[in-house]
């Protein structure tokens, strides 16, 4: 069904739109996500890194875990509960000798985590952690919500484009039924209907120039057939004229009379011959088809029957 097919791809165009446009901003908005993360690590170590300084202790936060690495390995806890945060090879450099940074994602105790391992002025090394909880239940709610904006967005576009298609299609319809109408019937005056301006117009305008043109090949039929049984009839009419009266007289003809009415024969046999191979002329188009007028005046006019 063509409203179906074309319905079928325009939903997908749109689907494909839809997914393309968020798939874009959800990238672009896991970049902005994942830079403000790097910037809350960061910011949130220089706090912990100020604090320790001063001899003081951070105050505690729910998104983050913070432990200080000393130079020999030792890992001390800042805040109270949890596990440890696991320590690499990098990590225990740093400490060891005070320079440069680190940044890891790992898992603890089924949660993910990003790592942010800097030195402290003085020996040692200060790691914080903060977990994507937050960014990973936000994400999901994304695409939760994304779908069902999906699911919505590609039934809408579903109704309108059954209901725009539909009537876009209106005028075929109507076209395919005048012409199933004119098949079945081979009424070829059957009006079309109304042509627009459109490529749907244009077409209905072609199907009526054809079914002109189809109707004037019939007329020059029926025409060419009227013509062909009136010319057929006066050869056809002085051949039995002649044969009956060589059967009614038969060897009571005087012989003058009998060659005349032999040659009478011939002759119109051969008037009947040439007519038939014009008639296949027309019929095969290698001629136009002519008016009666143009017929030759001596087949147009009557023959007399030859009298004994």
């Amino acid at each position: 069904m063509l409203r179906a097919r074309i319905a079928a791809v325009a939903i997908a165009a749109t689907a494909v739109a839809i997914l393309l446009v968020i798939g874009a901003f959800y990238s672009r908005t896991s970049e902005v996500v994942a830079d403000q993360l790097d910037r809350g690590l960061r910011d949130r170590a220089d706090n912990v890194l100020a604090v320790l300084a001063t001899g003081g202790v951070p105050s505690p936060r729910a998104d983050t875990v913070e432990q200080v690495l000393s130079s020999d390995g030792t890992v001390r806890r800042l805040g109270t509960g949890g596990d440890a945060l696991p320590v690499s090879d990098i990590d225990r450099a740093i400490a060891r000798t005070g320079s440069g940074t680190a940044e890891s994602d790992v898992d603890v105790d089924g949660e993910s985590y990003g790592i942010l391992t800097k030195p402290r002025p003085g020996g040692g090394a200060v790691m914080v952690a903060q977990h994507y909880r937050e960014p990973e239940r936000i994400a999901r709610e994304f695409f939760w919500r994304t779908g069902w904006i999906i699911v919505v967005a590609v039934a809408v576009c579903a109704l309108l484009s059954w209901l725009a298609i539909g009537r876009i299609l209106r005028p075929v319809r109507r076209l395919l039924a005048a012409t199933e109408h004119i098949s079945s019937t081979q009424d070829l005056s059957a009006p079309l209907p109304a042509a627009g301006r459109d490529e749907i117009g244009r077409l209905t305008g072609s199907f009526d120039a054809m079914l002109t043109a189809l109707r004037r090949s019939r007329d020059q039929q029926r025409r060419l057939v009227e013509d062909a049984s009136h010319e057929l009839r006066t050869p056809l009419t002085s051949i039995r004229g002649s044969a009956e009266l060589l059967q009614r007289a038969r060897g009571r003809l005087d012989p003058d009379d009998e060659t005349q009415v032999l040659a009478t024969l011939v002759q119109e046999s051969r008037a009947l011959d040439e007519l038939v191979a014009e008639l296949v002329e027309l019929a095969s188009d290698q001629n136009a088809v002519e008016e009666p007028d143009t017929l030759s005046d001596d087949r147009a006019q009557p023959r007399p029957a030859p009298t004994a």
